[in-house]
């Protein structure tokens, strides 16, 4: 959400609850903590915050975030904007959907510490700080507006495969398309999946005005590729 705001608003109005603070923690600190306090017993029964090592407002992730980027937005704070005109706005300006900004949003009206000192001495690790982790996230995706296909677990199933390819085309947005091979009763389906990350407003509705085309073609596609599949066997 706030990758979407920096890189596609170059003015942004702005709550005060903005200033709210919380700390957030890095992905992969996160899932090592999962993965590791599962194995403690002296864990078991306790309730365990997770926290980085920054107590940052949102108007300074964001700002942190822009400078990762290359960008300077300006941005206005205003007292008008309620939680749920603020998530609406969201819905329709980031790739977000609104039912989550506003989960989100409902939270932000007050700081919100994380007492990770416990889970810390639970299981050790060098925790990320915000900026180190906006960069270990943008250099994993490789750029900034770049969107990958879903995550698949490694031990996926053998009998099924999944190729999958990028957008290459000038639009408000990025996406992948993927095609995915699945083996049923001794015959092969064959699944076609679109995933977009709209820049703003406009990748929105590129979007939404291109779905009806996209549902023609993409059936009309992997009919095609299914049938060719057919004849080359024969």
């Amino acid at each position: 959400m706030i990758r979407d705001l920096v890189c596609h608003l170059p003015v942004m109005v702005t709550p005060k609850w903005v200033q709210s603070r919380s700390a957030p923690v890095a992905l992969e600190n996160l899932l090592t903590y999962l993965v590791r306090v599962a194995e403690l017993p002296e864990a078991e029964g306790q309730i365990l915050d997770a926290g980085g090592p920054d107590f940052l407002g949102y108007e300074a992730m964001k700002r942190q975030f822009a400078d990762c980027v290359g960008r300077r937005p300006f941005i206005i704070r205003v007292p008008v904007l309620t939680p749920n005109l603020s998530s609406r706005w969201l819905g329709l300006v980031t790739s977000v959907p609104t039912n989550i900004t506003r989960a989100l949003i409902q939270g932000l009206e007050y700081d919100i510490p994380a007492k990770g000192d416990a889970l810390a001495r639970l299981v050790p690790q060098r925790l990320l700080g915000f900026r180190e982790s906006v960069e270990a996230a943008l250099n994993a995706e490789g750029c900034e507006a770049d969107v990958g296909g879903p995550w698949v677990d490694g031990d996926r199933d053998r009998t099924s495969a999944c190729p999958t390819l990028s957008f290459d085309m000038k639009t408000p947005g990025a996406g992948v398309l993927e095609f995915e091979l699945e083996e049923i009763d001794e015959k092969t389906r064959l699944i076609a999946t679109a995933y977009w990350h709209p820049a703003g407003v406009w990748g929105l509705l590129c979007w939404y005005s291109l779905v009806p085309l996209h549902v023609i073609l993409f059936e009309g596609m992997t009919k095609t590729i299914a049938r060719q599949a057919e004849l080359s066997e024969t």
